[in-house]
């Protein structure tokens, strides 16, 4: 039984991980309107316990 990934399944989870973080931002950066839709639907989210 395999409990800790290998180091090259933990190189490729980071890269995709940091991929979509960075295409995320990427979109954000282009849609100014999904931006802005993004912040009013997080508004008054009680989501810090």
């Amino acid at each position: 039984m395999k409990v800790l990934p290998s180091a090259p399944e933990v190189l490729r989870e980071s890269l995709v991980l940091i991929g979509g973080a960075i295409l995320a931002a990427l979109i954000l950066q282009q849609l100014p309107q999904l931006r802005s839709w993004i912040s009013q639907s997080t508004k008054g989210c009680d989501c810090e316990h």
